[in-house]
């Protein structure tokens, strides 16, 4: 089975290779290209840093119930 290659690629290399394109248009390709990818690691960063600051909240948020609620038991 052959590997799918990522579509950026392929247009990447497509540019690169038609004669159509200029040396100024394919470097414009590319940086877009790398502006676009730069964005998408920004977005999965962003998206992960987001879900560890959630759930370490959700982690305090729990320990505060649990400990006020033994506090509670043991009070009586």
């Amino acid at each position: 089975m052959a590997e799918q290659d990522d579509p950026l690629e392929r247009l990447e290399r497509r540019v690169c290779t038609d004669p159509q394109f200029s040396e100024q248009d394919v470097a414009l390709i590319h940086e877009v290209l790398r502006a676009y990818r730069g964005w998408k690691s920004l977005g999965w960063a962003a998206k992960w840093v987001t879900m560890i600051l959630a759930s370490l909240a959700g982690a305090l948020m729990a320990w505060k119930t649990v400990a006020e609620e033994i506090r509670k038991w043991l009070a009586g």
